[in-house]
């Protein structure tokens, strides 16, 4: 099947093949699904922790050089109107009428998988998204690079895809392969490239202006905060959180840690999780050799390693003291990994709002922060398709 090329400088995606989206970044391929979950306040943590079970066995399907984008679109949608329903109960009646009329939101969720090179573990901000700086005619005549993925990998690719997409099929999930016309819109609706060009369903163009640490879609200021060091965290994260106010008869009622980001907040926004499964190989040897170099400044450089070269005795720096407690950590880091078997993954978190600022909601695990450094990257990232747009220096181990 010939690719489907798409005749837009201002998407990062060159175009489909078998509905997988062709990157301009090398090529990267990507494929996508429409997820529906049962309702948010339904949920005991029994079904919380089956939905972490069946993510964590899509990773360890997945191998290395692979990005898992979660994307969440929440959107005011206008006012709640339903039509009754065939042999409509009495309960159905009372709820359809209780909220006739009431304001409602919209959330529409997708996740996207993208193999990406061996070296996107390299890839800073200034590797990224370089398709603004291109001229498609010359540097997109070969639409996939053979130096980086090869034909036993791509049929490798294709498999997994279909693996994927069964275990994203359970009493928890329920997902839907994404088609060309899913992406690209048809004559009944509009595409998720145009939700992303406009972040709302306004089935409009608008102009995007990045200026001044500021983007501006239309009207509207998009505003991203992030969550991207591991110092935002709090000491223990449990598995899911409480919601103390919708319980009854203190009936618990448990929710996902990532909640308050989702239907909680009022405004139109959208919430990007991102997974990078790294070679493991090549990750832990880039700690160790963070370790190494720490290990050698401190000691060639450090008052302490001068007082003994004169035979005199004194006491640490606090730089010293501070890179000896992160080569460590870094070394119990590596250790668990390698002795427990488990698989290290980078993540981020970030929610881009319109109109609205973000402010921590009590008891909220994570701090999230404005990031108005990397606007460029965290909004075409937030592409799909086009995770591999998001340098590796804002993930988190």
């Amino acid at each position: 099947m010939s690719a489907l090329l798409i005749k837009d400088d201002y998407l990062p995606i060159y175009g489909l093949e078998d509905d997988c989206l062709i990157n301009k970044e090398k090529g990267c391929l990507s494929y996508g699904f429409k997820v529906s979950y049962p309702a948010i306040y339904q949920k005991d943590m029994g079904q919380i922790e089956a939905m972490a079970d069946v993510l964590e066995g899509v990773f360890s399907v997945l191998d290395r050089n692979y990005i898992v984008h979660k994307q969440d679109w929440f959107l005011n949608g206008g006012d709640y109107s339903a039509e009754p329903v065939e042999n409509e109960s009495a309960m159905q009646r009372y709820n359809r009428i209780h909220f006739q009329g009431r304001k409602v939101r919209k959330q529409l969720s997708y996740i996207f998988f993208t193999k990406v090179p061996e070296n996107y573990i390299g890839y800073g901000s200034n590797k990224t998204n370089r398709f603004l700086l291109k001229n498609a005619t010359k540097s997109f005549a070969k639409t996939i690079n053979t130096n980086y993925i090869e034909e036993k990998e791509l049929r490798e690719f294709r498999e997994i895809r279909t693996t994927v997409g069964s275990l994203l099929n359970n009493e928890n999930f329920k997902a839907v392969s994404l088609s060309s016309d899913d992406f690209l819109g048809n004559r009944k609706s509009d595409g998720l490239f145009q939700l992303f060009k406009d972040f709302d369903l306004g089935h409009t163009d608008k102009d995007k202006i990045f200026k001044d640490n500021k983007i501006l879609i239309g009207d509207r200021q998009l505003r991203f905060y992030c969550l991207q060091n591991n110092e935002q965290l709090g000491d223990y994260l449990p598995s899911s959180a409480t919601a103390p106010e919708k319980e009854i008869l203190n009936r618990p009622i448990y929710k996902s840690l990532v909640s308050p980001l989702g239907l909680e907040l009022d405004c139109d926004h959208v919430l990007n999780q991102y997974f990078y499964i790294p070679d493991q190989q090549i990750a832990l040897e880039e700690f160790q050799k963070k370790v190494n170099r720490l290990f050698n400044y401190t000691h060639r450089f450090s008052p302490v390693q001068a007082a003994q070269n004169d035979n005199e005795k004194a006491p640490k720096s606090l730089d010293a003291t501070g890179n000896e407690i992160f080569m460590n950590e870094t070394r119990s880091f590596i250790s668990e990994i390698i002795e427990d078997n488990k698989k290290l993954v980078y993540t981020h978190i970030n929610v881009g709002m319109l109109d609205k600022t973000y402010s921590r909601p009590n008891g909220f695990q994570f701090n999230m922060k404005e990031n108005t450094a990397d606007l460029h990257d965290l909004y075409f990232s937030s592409c799909p398709g086009n995770s591999i747009g998001l340098p590796v220096d804002l993930y988190m181990p």
